[in-house]
């Protein structure tokens, strides 16, 4: 999942009339940017198991990859907060969000 991606999507809401028509296409944004964690995909362990990466490489590279997928799901909900008038978050995250 490259963030350009999520970005040019966000764009292309804020030149729409009706921008709630490209909320089905957030949402399959958000569900590839959960899903594109090398940890769930099986790249870390195919480098892992072909020696490619030390562990040290490895370790980086699961939190750059946590780092993106956090960061692209964050961009999205936001963007979705901004430009559709309805609130995409769904109770329990708000709730999680609130509580400390």
């Amino acid at each position: 999942m490259k963030i350009s991606q999520i970005i040019r999507a966000l764009y292309v809401l804020t030149k729409h009339q009706n921008p709630e028509h490209h909320l089905n296409r957030l949402e399959k944004l958000k569900s590839k940017a959960e899903k594109s964690d090398i940890l769930f995909d099986g790249t870390l362990d195919k480098l892992i198991k072909d020696g490619s990466i030390s562990s040290q490489m490895a370790s980086s590279l699961t939190n750059d990859s946590l780092n993106i997928a956090l960061i692209s799901k964050k961009l999205i909900e936001a963007g979705e907060l901004i430009y559709i008038k309805q609130d995409t978050l769904h109770t329990e995250e708000i709730e999680e969000l609130i509580t400390p």
